[in-house]
């Protein structure tokens, strides 16, 4: 039995549980996957301190003199990934399945983006933040990115898959085993 879960904006007892969250987790993962919305809020954060850090420490920024050349291709995948996260918002909402990682999986997708990616509005999250990275000239968005990972696998995929599992069973297992978590 899962005592609890590691929130990262928390911290950890003595115990090695979160200060936070120390409820029974088997009994919440089937009415909802997570409490807050982890991707948008990373995303978001990321982004503003990354762009505060170029106005205002410019090294830590590891900002550069972003070309003609990368500024169209970080405009591209910009684009691309807006393109991929109305797409799998609009396959989400004819399914009739809810879009909010902190409200429970209604029905499970897997046409549309999600043929191909279990979690393709993660993944155009991770390619707008290296796209504005091209844009703006600020090389820690690229290590952003790479943390963006770490922190949605750690603390969205992995609860929202037990979801899945435990809303969908043997269902999610073959989709599982026929699709990627990332691409």
């Amino acid at each position: 039995m899962v005592r609890g879960v590691f929130a990262f904006w928390g911290g950890l007892d003595d115990s090695g549980f979160s200060v936070l969250e120390t409820k029974n987790m088997a009994d919440d993962i089937k009415d909802r996957p997570n409490n807050f919305p982890l991707p948008p809020v990373t995303v978001v954060v990321m982004l503003v301190i990354a762009f505060l850090l170029k106005n205002y420490a410019p090294m830590l920024a590891l900002s550069f003199t972003s070309l003609i050349g990368l500024k169209i291709l970080g405009w591209a995948l910009v684009v691309m990934a807006l393109a991929i996260d109305i797409w799998a918002a609009r396959v989400f909402a004819a399914a009739k399945t809810n879009l909010m990682p902190t409200k429970p999986a209604e029905n499970l997708v897997d046409h549309g983006p999600f043929k191909y990616s279990r979690n393709p509005i993660y993944v155009g999250n991770i390619m707008i933040l290296i796209g504005v990275g091209m844009i703006a000239g600020i090389g820690l968005l690229y290590i952003f990115a790479i943390l963006a990972v770490f922190i949605l696998q750690e603390f969205q995929i992995k609860p929202e898959e037990a979801h899945l599992r435990a809303r969908f069973g043997e269902v999610w297992d073959d989709y599982k085993s026929r699709v990627r978590r990332w691409i």
